[in-house]
């Protein structure tokens, strides 16, 4: 084979070679950004599609154009192969999933193979260029050392464009450095409009290109000035410079502007967008990450000569400190130990020099930015790979003449091809332990896996990926729950259902929770809430994911709660979940549920219940959850986390039925329900069973009665909720009958309760059949005992006075018996004269004699909004002459009423004309809102006369009370 042919075979075997690892498994791990590219690909094509140019900015204040041309490109060219191989246009869109906002990881890799293509013609660019430059022993020494970097081939296998940037801007560099040190007429002009073409290509896609102009002002200045027209008049000079300039600028203009579409329609519009971002990422407040430590607004001026070396492959290492060596042992810039090397030593000097300014100016403008990350300085590893290959090369010449001076060793005939091979080898051995996740490679010359955690952020997304295969392997995988901080690159690559470690998600129906090191660096866990953290690491540790000597990821086991509640009872505490595993309870037996909540301030004078009810409201059965044994300390600090269990007892006599649980807290001291807790509709029903066998023991009957209306049926007994009969508290007055079926009964009884006054006249009666008419006594049978209750709604024109209480029963509308049960009295209200203890005080004064002690305050997430209970405690201190309606509002920042409340005091029951002098009057409100937008409200409350609508004064600034501001996330 001639030696010409010979060369061109050597150098496509070699690039196909290149090509191996960044087009094998694509298909795995999303890396940072990449869910976004995704999502900004997708709304790309569709506004290409449609000529919407304006809506190709997509990039959330970067251009992204390049990426996006690329992929549109692809997805444009596999829309047409689809066409024309007979599919409908709906059916070729379908395969591109372009109305996917997810990855999907089948279809990554097929976008992935766009950006690989264009970074490999990008690197081949570069390549030619340190071929013309250096020659071809250089330039294949290079394209190992580069092709073969495990930190760029990290970026150029993925959709973003960090390396991308890099070989566009190192082409840009060089082809700018041929134009001025060449400028033999017109046809020079190409390589500066080739340094612009590449410039604007790389600033299409990120603002961080323009990095380069600083060089690039450098390097114009120094041959315009100095070295080209050092003998030319300073006029020729300025021309010179200017004309260089412009050319240059126009050229990256003009490529960004024909690749942006969307500077067609909206110029100013994009470019005001993208200074505010860079304005807003550079340089105003952000976090970074170094040597252990979570910094704001520090340069960390020293930062990149840690991470730089983390990121250097070895071989590129050992050439750097190779080149160090002889460019310190020499007093001056030259090659001269690789002169019968080189094509043109003087031509490579100057490339050198002019990739040492390129690499410092560009090391320069990123260390002045406050936003600090190992692959922003990707654009200079072309050219540290460049230079180290150039000291490997030294290195090799060095070695070689040490071994021509043994004799009699006899060296190869072809020394060079046996040097390219072992580069080749060590590259491969490098880089294969980190196949597919290259962004797990840090320097092992330094140790770097040891330290690397410490030193930098590791940002990538590895950590999410490594976990994901682990999870991925797990039994059942598909059904799986996992909570993390982080889930946008997490979804596309989980089988199961991953969720987001944050207040208000369903986490704690998590199996797994997984702790990336990126979180744990950023401390996010912490910084959104550390009872989070200290919660999950009281699980147990289930796996640490490794990959390339880094431990990325910590999985633990996760709650796994049947049921998310996410609601929340102010000042008392946020039911996160609960586990309900009984779907089905034999009367007589426990419905076991394990709670997990959060204190928001509840104390030892608070009691978590769970009860029973029916769909009337009626509390069949009632338990206080008690802490686990580990939680005890936790039930009694604010915000932390605890897990309580409640065994429920399903009471004798409760009739077979669906049922509701509700869960709420309740004052120990008065033992009033304060609230209770919204559960998700799933998971509130409990269906209850007979009961096996009958214990009457169970029944705790008050009033003993043991008489048989009928044959077939006995009155055990009643209870009274209260003493006494309340006029204005329908839900205080319940009776509860306790019945017992002599046999098993045939016949559909009818019930009358009766309130006969002292004549013993009929002042009001209730009608129904029993159990409020869920359960007729046809279906009772023998020996069965059941619980009967009955709301005694007085009429509001009822006397106040003692009555009788008297029970009849019916069939066919034919009164079969009846039964006394004792005295009763009706009192107007309950009165209470002093003030409770209360979650928020707040002694504010309306009008001349009114009082608010202070207020409780709960908010309940809906669907589509909130309910916000409001308990407000009024006192009067004399009699009022007028009925005020009181008002609660929510306003905006801007003091616009968005939901309120208005009424007369306790839902109309109580106007304030009719308040005892000093009486505590209680006054519960519920307010619904709707879906509002994100920020703070404020909660206000006041009176007002509803006949004028003129307010109540207050001690306050305005005829209202600011309770307190409510954020909306």
């Amino acid at each position: 084979m001639s030696k010409q042919p010979k060369k061109i075979f050597i150098w496509i075997a070699l690039i196909i070679l290149l090509m191996i690892p960044r087009f094998t498994d694509l298909g795995v791990f999303v890396s940072l950004d990449e869910t976004l590219y995704w999502k900004w690909s997708n709304g790309f094509f569709q506004a290409l599609a449609q000529h919407d140019w304006g809506n190709t900015f997509v990039g959330e204040g970067r251009p992204a154009a390049t990426v996006m041309m690329v992929q549109a490109g692809g997805l444009g060219g596999r829309y047409l192969f689809h066409r024309l191989t007979g599919e409908s246009p709906s059916e070729a869109l379908a395969r591109l999933y372009i109305d996917h906002d997810i990855i999907v990881m089948s279809e990554l890799a097929t976008r992935r193979a766009s950006m690989v293509l264009f970074n490999s013609l990008a690197m081949v660019l570069l390549f030619w260029l340190v071929r013309r430059q250096f020659g071809d022993k250089v330039a294949l020494t290079t394209t190992i050392v580069m092709g073969l970097d495990p930190f760029i081939l990290s970026d150029s296998r993925t959709m973003r464009a960090d390396a991308l940037m890099g070989m566009l801007m190192t082409s840009s560099a060089i082809t700018l450095l041929i134009y001025l040190n060449e400028n033999q007429g017109i046809r020079q002009y190409r390589y500066l409009l080739i340094s612009g073409l590449a410039t604007g290509i790389a600033f299409a896609n990120k603002l961080s290109a323009l990095a380069i102009t600083p060089f690039i002002l450098v390097m114009v200045s120094l041959y315009g000035f100095l070295i080209q027209n050092r003998k030319s008049k300073i006029e020729n000079r300025f021309i010179y410079f200017w004309q260089t300039l412009l050319i240059w600028c126009g050229t990256v203009g003009l490529v960004f502007w024909a690749i942006w579409p969307a500077m067609w329609v909206m110029p100013i519009q994009a470019i005001l967008e993208l200074t505010s971002f860079v304005k807003n990422t550079g340089f105003e407040g952000r976090a970074n990450y170094f040597m252990g430590k979570v910094s704001f607004n520090d340069p960390l001026p020293f930062f990149y000569f840690v991470t730089v070396p983390l990121r250097l492959s070895p071989l590129v290492m050992i050439g750097l400190i190779s080149f160090s060596w002889q460019f310190g042992w020499q007093s001056y810039l030259s090659i001269r130990a690789l002169k019968s090397k080189i094509q043109n030593p003087s031509r490579a000097t100057l490339t050198v020099i002019t990739l040492l300014i390129y690499i410092l100016s560009i090391g320069l403008i990123m260390t002045i930015g406050l936003l600090k990350a190992d692959h922003y300085v990707m654009p200079i590893f072309p050219a540290l790979d460049i230079i180290g290959a150039l000291g490997l090369l030294y290195l090799f010449e060095q070695i070689l003449s040490k071994i021509r001076q043994l004799k009699p060793f006899t060296l190869p005939q072809t020394p060079y091809a046996y040097f390219l091979a072992t580069l080749l080898i060590l590259q491969i051995l490098t880089i294969y332990p980190h196949h597919p996740y290259y962004y797990s490679y840090f320097n092992p010359l330094i140790l770097g896996s040891k330290w690397a955690p410490y030193a930098t952020q590791l940002v990538w997304g590895l950590d999410l990926g490594v976990a994901a295969q682990y999870l991925n392997s797990l039994e059942n995988s598909e059904k799986l729950k996992v909570a993390s901080p982080t889930v946008r690159n997490l979804i596309p690559e989980l089988k199961g259902t991953a969720i987001r470690f944050v207040w208000g998600e369903p986490w704690i129906q998590a199996d797994y929770f997984l702790m990336p090191i990126e979180d744990i660096q950023f401390n996010e866990l912490n910084k959104l809430s550390p009872p989070y953290y200290d919660y999950m690491m009281r699980q147990p540790l289930v796996h640490v994911a490794t990959f390339g000597g880094l431990d990325l990821a910590w999985i633990y086991r996760g709650p796994a709660a049947e049921y998310s509640a996410n609601s929340k009872l102010d000042g008392l505490g946020f039911l996160l979940g609960y586990n309900s595993p009984q779907k089905t309870v034999a009367v007589g037996d426990k419905a076991s549920l394990k709670l997990f909540w959060q204190n928001d301030g509840a104390s030892a004078d608070h009691a978590l219940v769970v009860q029973l009810r029916s769909p009337d409201g009626y509390v069949w059965a009632e338990t206080t959850a008690q802490p686990l044994p580990d939680y005890a300390k936790e039930s009694l600090t604010p915000k932390a986390i605890v897990e309580s269990q409640a065994d429920l007892t399903i009471p004798t006599g409760t009739p077979p039925d669906t049922y509701f649980l509700t869960i709420g807290f309740r004052a120990k001291e008065t033992n009033e329900l304060l609230g209770t807790f919204q559960l998700p509709k799933n998971g509130q029903q409990l269906t209850i069973t007979r009961q096996n066998s009958q214990n009457l023991a169970g029944l705790n009957i008050d009033h003993s009665l043991q008489h048989a209306i009928t044959p077939d049926l006995t009155l055990l007994g009643y209870t009274l909720s209260n003493p006494q009969l309340i006029r204005r508290e329908p839900n205080a007055n319940w009776l509860t009958l306790f019945w017992q079926a002599n046999e098993n009964i045939k016949a559909d009884y009818a019930i009358a309760l009766q309130l006969l006054n002292q004549q013993g006249q009929e002042a009001t009666y209730w009608l129904g059949q029993p159990v409020l008419s869920r359960y007729p006594t046809s279906q009772w049978q023998a020996g069965e005992t059941v619980r009967d209750p009955w709301r005694l709604e007085l009429p509001a024109t009822l006397p106040t006075g003692d009555y009788t209480l008297q029970v009849a029963l019916f069939k066919a509308k034919a009164q079969v018996g009846q039964l006394m049960l004792g005295q009763v009295a009706v009192i107007e209200r309950r009165q209470q004269f002093t003030v409770p203890r209360l979650s928020n005080s707040l002694e504010a004064r309306l009008g001349q004699a009114i009082k608010l002690h202070g207020y409780d305050f709960a908010t309940e997430p809906l669907t589509e909004g909130g309910r916000l209970r409001v308990t407000l405690y009024w006192q009067t201190e004399a009699m009022l002459p007028h009925s005020y309606t009181v008002f609660v509002h929510i306003l905006d920042a801007n003091g616009k009423v968005v939901a309120q409340h208005d009424g007369v005091p306790v839902n109309g029951t109580i106007p304030t004309q009719e308040w005892a002098v000093g009486e505590i009057v209680t006054d519960a409100h519920l307010v619904t809102f709707p879906h509002l937008p994100r920020g703070t409200y404020n909660i206000v409350v006041g009176m007002y006369d509803l006949a004028t609508s003129e307010r109540l004064p207050t001690d306050r600034p305005d005829a209202a009370i600011l309770l307190r501001t409510l954020t909306i996330n």
